[in-house]
C-alpha cells in the first residue's frame, strides 16, 4: 500500500509552470523591500570617492551634518574593523580608510529623516585627496613599477591560486576547434538572488 504522506515527485521539465508572482508584479501590487515605509526609517545614501587612487587627506563632514534632518554621517575613520566573505580575505574596510582605490569606492555613509536630506548632505561633504597615479587595465597593474593598490600585495596580486583539473593539452588536442582570445572581468562577487525583509510588525506589508 502506498504511503499517502509521501510527497509527489515534481515534473517540471518541459511542462508549462505557472508564475504564481507574475500578477502581482506586472500589475505594480508586489512589495519589495524598498516599499517598505515604517514609523521612524530613515534615508541612507553613499558618499563616493570621484577619484581613481588617491590618499585621503580629509573628509569634512562638518557642514553636511549641518543641513536639518541629517541624523548622522560615518566615514572610514570611524570603521576600524575589516571583514570579509572568506577567511583567507577578511581584509576589507565598509569605508576607504587612508586611500581611496577605485572610483566609486565608498568613502562616508549618511543617515537622514527623508531622502531629499540625504542626498543634500552628500554635497556638502567635502573630500580631499593626494592623487596617486591609478591604472585602468589589468595589463597596466600588472606592469613593472606600477602604482601598488595595497602595500602588502606585491604586482598588485590579491592572491595567486593554483588549480589544476585534468590536462589542458589533451583538451586542446581533443577539441574540434580552438579558439584564442583575451578577456577582462571584475572580480567575481556574491549578489542578492533576493531581498528579504523581516519587519516586527503586524502591518501588511511586514511579517513578524
Amino acid at each position: 500500500m502506498r504511503e499517502t504522506n509521501l510527497p509527489l515527485p515534481a515534473r517540471n521539465i518541459g511542462s508549462y509552470v505557472p508564475m504564481i508572482d507574475g500578477p502581482e508584479k506586472v500589475s505594480g501590487r508586489a512589495k519589495y523591500t524598498a516599499d517598505v515605509l515604517g514609523v521612524g526609517q530613515l534615508a541612507g545614501h553613499i558618499y563616493r570617492s570621484p577619484y581613481a587612487h588617491g590618499e585621503i587627506v580629509d573628509v569634512d563632514i562638518s557642514e553636511a551634518l549641518k543641513i536639518p534632518g541629517v541624523i548622522a554621517i560615518v566615514s572610514g575613520a570611524d570603521c576600524d574593523k575589516t571583514f570579509g566573505v572568506l577567511p583567507i580575505a577578511r581584509s576589507e574596510h565598509p569605508l576607504a580608510r587612508n586611500k581611496v582605490r577605485y572610483r566609486g569606492e565608498p568613502v562616508a555613509a549618511v543617515a537622514a529623516i527623508d531622502d531629499a536630506a540625504a542626498r543634500e548632505a552628500l554635497r556638502r561633504i567635502k573630500f580631499t585627496v593626494k592623487e596617486l597615479p591609478a591604472s585602468y587595465t589589468t595589463k597596466d597593474a600588472l606592469a613593472a613599477g606600477a602604482a601598488l593598490l595595497h602595500d602588502k600585495k606585491p604586482g598588485n596580486i590579491e592572491r595567486d591560486v593554483l588549480f589544476e583539473l585534468g590536462s589542458t593539452a589533451q583538451g586542446f588536442a581533443d577539441a574540434d576547434l580552438v579558439r584564442e582570445g583575451t578577456s577582462t572581468a571584475p572580480k567575481s562577487a556574491r549578489t542578492r538572488w533576493k531581498c528579504t525583509l523581516r519587519w516586527p510588525n503586524t502591518t501588511p506589508c511586514g511579517t513578524a
